[in-house]
């Protein structure tokens, strides 16, 4: 008996090396594992020894195993080579696609590169047309500076001529003088021993003025002694003459004016008289060019200037002649790119096209392909167990088919011990769901027996085709679903030609669509909205979506409609009304009211007494009140079911109770019939105006002006998100830049003047400041300097950038993205949830901020309990709140738990430690005066401002100011959109809070 079971096991590996090779090898490296199996079919038949086992069941048992084995297999292993080939086929269609990007960004850079360089072409084609007219204007400028360039020196030589007109002729008659002199006179004053003074004062001033300071009479006779000396003399230039030299001849000739006196000069010789006159021209001719020397350079200077003027002309005339060739050349280059770019741009958009489609499709088999791989791995897992579960399944049928309930499930889990398995489902290992589910609509009990019953049925049956055809032959078993209709014809088409085979298709309801269908045949499908419908079902198919009707009569009509006579909405009307009707939109359809209808008919029948909380609790907690997940909405919905769903709507006599004490359930304006007819309820219906009245669902006459303001916001929201620039915050443009954010950074610098907020230093809050009031209030102003500096920090930023003195980084990009798109960035956002529009949300900001000054101070001063505050001046009012009542637990030397928040407008809270008085609350679907609620007219206010009243925390078992019956518990939102609650408090209503509570009455803070 030992090594039968080794000897089947071996033939089943056997098939299995033939059908999947690896794992066949690799089962057939596990010999231990093998023998605990045989072990353990050993095991399990001497544990049913005892119960009459026999040998002939065992070996039916082994032929069961087999049988379970070899089918189990193949179905798993057929199932995994479908699921892997899918993983396969979808992870070479992911890397064609990363294929495809790669190639379309190669092309896209390339495609960039083509259109800067047309860009730039462009760019220089522009500049070179600018430059040419530059030049052009630049060259009429020139030519009307050489004209006056040329004037000026035109004058500075009339002046220059004019000074010289009077010296300039003694000067040439010296000259002329001195060249007519003869050699032999000044051979004789040269033969002089020592000659008379005047001849050598005369000489002594032609030496000067010649450069020669040596006035010796050798140094005289030497230089007579020259040749040519009467030539240097002519020819000397007076210009050469300096002050200090012209100075000493003047003292000189002033010194011996008779000597140089004409007629004294040609009495001592022939020669002296010529040079004496040369001396004197020189002298003056000096004084005259030290006059004129300004005006010489300066004339100088302008035909300097002249000259590089007529350069510059000269310069310009060129470049002007080569404009017209470089224009031409970079047309043909911005031509040449322009076709390059476009025809790039083609390819690169339409590969775009192509590998959006490819993703999308890929997008949507993700969730296939993450489930065929877990499927993948499942079947891995099972295959690997597979040989035990079999086992126990075959065990379960030979030996516990007829056995009790108590020794079924302790045998099992014993054989589960023995085989080392955790978990073991029966039912689940031989059926699937779907065939339980057919054999329960078939009439078979649910229950663990009768289904384990007929398991064990069907397996027999599956042994006694096998035995009738032969086992060899009943291979043929194909689960139908998952594209297995092509595999079932084929196998169909296999085992029809062979007499002695046998197949099975399971699961055929799953393959519908292998029959051929007349051409006129349709098939609807209706769903409602739900984000896992399969979007590939959804394109292939022609769509139609039918909207609600708008108004309550409309609606009740259609409901009437569609509903067969023996049927016979309220809550959904009130989303046009949304935030105060509802805080936001719900998803109510007509399935919720025919669930609803449904639970309500079946507790109708059998005369028994009705219980109206079943009907409040399914309708609250499941159906309506299942889509809702904000309080105050479902304390309206419950409003709503304790108005319309009680035995008081449906008894006359109660109806007109309910009139006379508490007002109706419908309006004045419905009157419900007695009858049962639903012609008399339709009637009703069509009596009911066209437009929608706000009394019908129980809100406040002037609700329309708080829808309209509403509306206005989100129109308002709507345009601004329609002006935004497309371009905006796609890459840095500085004028676009500049004109977008302007505005904001303007308003910040106006916001900012005259305050020290952004320079302010203020040190982190310690832990030691044992009032939790002042230590809330520490903080809070800690953290309002820190974000009003750190949004001071990243517009700064942004204004460098946009003057062009910083470089453009990842944060301010995202910053002028999100502001260009009027959007409040995510990282100001962070620090503080404020107003969701940039300007008002700095408004709010700054306001605070020096708002919190004013606390502190008054903090410091321990008056802030003392004097009013509005909790709207704070960043974080529910924080306020929390840290009075933690100062009031302490004070009181009590738990926080055991303490309850009051609000009262009568007078200071009598039971109270500490409290605040508030201002600054404002209130939306009524109206109210200090004393109590009242109801809003067609005129009224959408919003009004409510007295100021004293908070506090007081014990749980003191009775307050107001009695329990009185009040309503109202929500006090930060602000009207009704998002954020800060915390409820009690106001007296006079009774009925099912008023107030469907009149969408709230609370909110000022808004700043």
């Amino acid at each position: 008996m030992k090594r039968i079971p080794e000897m089947l096991l071996a033939k089943v590996e056997g098939k299995g090396e033939k059908s999947g090779g690896e794992k066949g090898h690799k089962r057939k490296g596990s010999a231990s594992g093998q023998g605990d199996l045989c072990r353990s079919f050993l095991v399990i038949h001497e544990s049913c020894r005892e119960y009459g086992a026999t040998p002939s069941q065992y070996m039916a048992f082994l032929h069961v195993y087999t049988s379970i084995y070899s089918s189990k297999q193949s179905q798993l292993t057929l199932r995994q080579q479908h699921l892997q080939a899918g993983v396969s086929k979808l992870n070479e269609a992911k890397a064609l696609v990363d294929e495809l990007k790669r190639r379309a960004a190669e092309q896209s850079t390339l495609l960039r590169t083509k259109q800067q360089e047309a860009d730039s072409a462009l760019q220089e084609i522009t500049t070179s047309m600018q430059n040419a007219s530059d030049q052009k204007t630049e060259m009429e400028k020139i030519k009307g500076r050489i004209a006056q360039e040329v004037s000026k020196c035109e004058e500075r030589k009339g002046k220059i001529d004019d000074e010289l007109r009077e010296v300039q002729p003694l000067v040439d008659e010296a000259k002329r003088a001195v060249g007519n002199i003869k050699p032999e006179s000044l051979s004789e004053i040269r033969s002089l021993r020592m000659p008379p003074d005047v001849i050598r004062d005369i000489l002594e001033g032609v030496l000067r003025l010649m450069g020669i300071f040596d006035t010796s009479w050798v140094s005289m006779k030497s230089f007579l002694a020259k040749r040519g000396v009467r030539e240097d003399i002519a020819t000397f230039e007076a210009r050469n003459i300096s002050h200090e030299i012209r100075q000493s001849v003047e003292e000189l000739l002033t010194r011996n004016k008779a000597s140089f006196d004409p007629k004294n000069a040609k009495r001592a010789s022939a020669a002296a008289a010529p040079l004496a006159a040369w001396v004197k021209a020189n002298v003056q001719y000096s004084h005259v060019m030290e006059r004129i020397q300004p005006l010489e350079k300066e004339q100088a200077g302008l035909l300097e200037n002249l000259r590089k003027t007529e350069s510059r002309k000269t310069k310009l005339e060129e470049q002007l002649n080569s404009v017209g060739q470089k224009v031409n050349e970079l047309k043909e280059k911005f031509q040449s790119r322009t076709t390059e770019a476009a025809k790039l741009e083609a390819e690169v958009s339409k590969a775009q096209e192509t590998i959006q489609a490819a993703e999308q499709l890929i997008h949507q088999l993700d969730g296939e392909h993450t489930r065929w791989n877990a499927q993948v791995a499942e079947i891995t897992e099972d295959l690997e167990t597979l040989p035990k579960r079999a086992m126990l399944a075959a065990a379960f049928i030979t030996y516990l088919s007829s056995a009790p309930e108590d020794r079924r499930r302790n045998s099992l889990e014993t054989w589960m011990k023995a085989s080392g398995l955790q978990k073991f489902d029966l039912r689940h290992f031989l059926c699937s769901e779907s065939e339980q589910l057919i054999w329960k609509s078939e009439g078979l009990p649910s229950d663990d027996l009768s289904m384990e019953n007929a398991l064990v049925i069907l397996q027999e049956l599956l042994e006694l085709a096998s035995e009738t055809v032969g086992r060899d032959n009943y291979q043929h078993e194909v689960a139908m679903g998952q594209g297995q209709a092509d595999v079932a014809l084929a196998t169909l088409r296999e085992c029809v030609p062979a007499a002695e085979t046998g197949s099975a298709l399971k699961n055929l309801h799953l393959e519908l669509n292998v029959l051929q269908p007349k051409a006129g045949f349709r098939l609807w499908l209706t769903a409602e909205v739900h984000p896992k419908f399969p979007p590939i079902l959804l394109q292939s198919s022609l769509k139609i979506t039918y909207e609600a009707p708008p108004g309550l009569k409309k609606n009740l009509l259609r409901t009437y409609e569609s509903w067969s006579p023996e049927r016979s909405v309220k809550g959904g009307e009130r989303r046009n009304y949304i935030p105060q009707g509802w805080t936001k939109f719900y998803e109510f359809s007509l399935s919720d009211l025919r669930a609803g209808f449904e639970i309500i008919d079946r507790l109708f029948e059998g005369g028994q007494v009705f219980q109206w909380e079943f009907v409040h609790g399914l309708l609250e907690n499941a159906i309506y009140g299942g889509r809702i997940d904000n309080p105050c909405d479902l304390r309206i919905l419950r409003s709503y079911l304790e108005q319309f769903f009680s035995s008081r709507l449906l008894s006359a006599s109660a109806n007109h109770n309910q009139r006379s004490k508490r007002g109706h359930a419908f309006p004045s304006q419905i009157s419900l019939p007695n009858s049962c007819s639903i012609l008399d309820y339709r009637g009703v219906i069509e009596n009911l105006p066209e437009d929608d009245r706000p009394a019908f669902f129980g809100l406040p006459a002037n609700i329309e002006r708080s829808s309209q303001r509403i509306i206005s916001s989100q129109v308002i929201s709507q345009l601004r998100i329609l002006s935004r620039s497309e371009a905006a915050g796609s890459k840095f443009d500085r004028e676009i830049w500049s004109n977008g954010l302007s505005p904001v950074l303007n308003l910040w610098k106006k916001l900012n003047q005259g305050s020290s907020l952004i320079h302010q230093k203020v040190a982190p809050p310690t832990e030691g400041q044992g009032s939790p009031v002042l230590s809330f209030i520490v903080l809070e102003q800690f953290n309002a300097i820190r974000l009003v500096q750190g949004i001071h920090q990243s517009l700064a930023a942004l204004s460098k950038v946009i003057r062009g003195t910083s470089l453009l980084t990842a944060d301010v990009h995202k910053l002028a993205t999100a502001l260009l798109n009027q959007e409040c960035p995510l990282s100001w956002q962070n620090k503080w949830e404020g107003p969701e529009e940039p300007m008002q949300y700095l408004r709010a900001v700054v306001a605070r901020a020096l708002a919190i000054q004013t606390w502190v101070e008054r903090a410091e001063r321990q008056v802030l309990l003392s004097e009013t505050v509005d909790l709207s001046e704070l960043f974080h009012p529910d924080t306020f709140l929390n840290a009075l009542r933690q100062e009031t637990a302490r004070s009181m030397g009590c738990s926080m738990d055991s303490l309850k928040f009051v609000a009262s407008w009568k007078s200071p809270i009598a039971e109270a430690k500490l409290q605040v008085k508030v201002s600054g609350l404002q209130l939306e679907g009524c109206s109210f005066d200090g004393v109590r609620l009242s109801e809003n007219h067609h005129d009224s206010p959408s919003v009004s401002a409510v007295p100021a009243c004293y908070m506090a925390w007081i014990a749980q078992s003191s009775s307050g100011c107001y009695s329990p019956e009185e009040v309503i518990s109202l929500p006090v939102y930060t602000s009207s959109e009704r998002v954020m609650v800060v915390t409820h408090i009690t106001l007296p209503c006079g009774g009925n809070p099912d008023q107030w509570i469907q009149n969408g009455a709230a609370l909110f803070l000022k808004q700043q």
